[in-house]
Parts: C-alpha cells; structure tokens; sequence
C-alpha cells in the first residue's frame, strides 16, 4: 500500500466513524427513552472506536512525514479538522458518563428517618463531587494537551513552510543562474556569427578582386598580343 493510499484509508476511517457518532449515536445518546444499557453499550463501542481513532491518527502523522513537502500542509489540516471532531466526540462521552454516575441517587424506601440512608446520600455527594472534580480536571488536563498539541503542530507547519521557502528561493537562484548562464551563451553565439558573417563578406570582396584583377590581366595579355 502506497503512503498515500494508508493516509486516505486512515482518514476515511476515521470520518465514518465521525459521521456515525454524528447522525446515530449521539441521537440515541441524547434520546430519553433510550434505556441504561443501552447507553453503557454505546458509550463502550465509542469508546473503543476513539481508541481506533488515535491509532489512525498515528498512522496519518507517520505518513505525513513521509509525504512530499508540498502536500504536508493540507495532509496536516485534514488530520486536525478529524481530530477536533474525535475530541468533541471525547468530550462528549466523558460528559455522558459523569451525567450517568451522578443520576445515580440513593432512594429511600419510606419516610421514616433512617441514618444509614444519610450517610450513603452524604457519601454518594460526596463521591459525586469527587467525580465531578476529576471530570474538571480530566477536560482542563485535555485542553492543555490540545493547546499543546497544537503549538506543536503549527510550529511544525511554520518549520516546514520555513523549509519550502527555502527550497524554493534555492530553485529560484538556480533558474537565476540558469538564465544568466544563457544569456552569456546567446552574446557568445551572436558574436560568432557576427564575426563569420563579416568573414563571409570579406572573402566575397576579396575574390571579387581577385576576379577583377584577372580579368584585368587576361584583358592586358590579349591586348599586348593583337598590337
């Protein structure tokens, strides 16, 4: 399989995926009559398609390094438009599994005061502030990374347009050169011809005198003769 070829079927994994999450799952997600279960499976399939997501990814960066300078750029905006989408679809997720934890509430089974039942509420506040506060600082430790990420990727992008600029002002000084080198060959080669043209024209006069200067002589001789 050509580079080419594994960075478009990495992508377009990764985009069906994208488009699935989009017009099913996030329906069904969001859905009231959507049951427990069926939400837990459809949190841990997306969960594991994230997971296959990030290896795409992988492969993708792996082929953009490899791929011709002058692709690398679009190659690198396709593979972040999909990876915004896939930490959206993250987010998401995270944010349906902190809600499913946290609706899970102790319900008494009467009115009657029971001190046990306190206790389990008080822990299970508890327990969900606990998980609130990771979950906050599970998105601001992903937003670090994804600022990161992307400070790291436009410096890439700007080493590597740094690097074409290069190569192309190289190109251009060559083709400079080029056009240099062949202007002199054109003034060399219009000298030349000017010079054989004005042999040509001096040998034309000169054996037009030599003509001349026979024809002189034969014209003596046969007067000399007659007289």
């Amino acid at each position: 399989m050509s580079s080419s070829e594994a960075f478009e079927r990495s992508k377009e994994d990764v985009s069906s995926f994208v488009a699935d999450y989009q017009s099913r799952i996030s329906k069904k997600l969001k859905s009231a009559i959507t049951s427990h279960d069926e939400t837990e499976r459809l949190l841990n399939e997306t969960e594991r398609k994230i997971e296959v997501a990030h290896r795409n990814f992988q492969t993708m960066s792996r082929e953009i390094q490899v791929a011709p300078a002058e692709y690398r750029t679009m190659m690198n905006a396709k593979m972040r438009s999909l990876q915004r989408d896939v930490d959206s679809i993250n987010r998401e997720i995270k944010s349906v599994r902190t809600n499913q934890t946290m609706s899970r509430g102790f319900v008494p089974s009467s009115n009657t005061y029971d001190a046990r039942a306190d206790l389990n509420t008080l822990e299970e506040r508890q327990r969900q502030q606990v998980l609130f506060g990771t979950d906050v600082l599970n998105r601001a430790s992903e937003s670090v990374a994804r600022t990161q990420r992307v400070a790291a990727e436009n410096e890439e992008i700007g080493v590597e347009i740094l690097g074409e600029l290069g190569t192309q002002r190289e190109q251009l000084q060559r083709t400079s050169r080029k056009l240099d080198e062949t202007k002199a060959e054109l003034s060399k080669s219009r000298k030349l011809l000017n010079t054989m043209h004005r042999r040509v024209i001096t040998n034309k006069l000169l054996l037009m005198g030599i003509i001349v200067f026979e024809v002189i002589i034969l014209l003596a001789v046969l007067f000399m003769k007659f007289n």
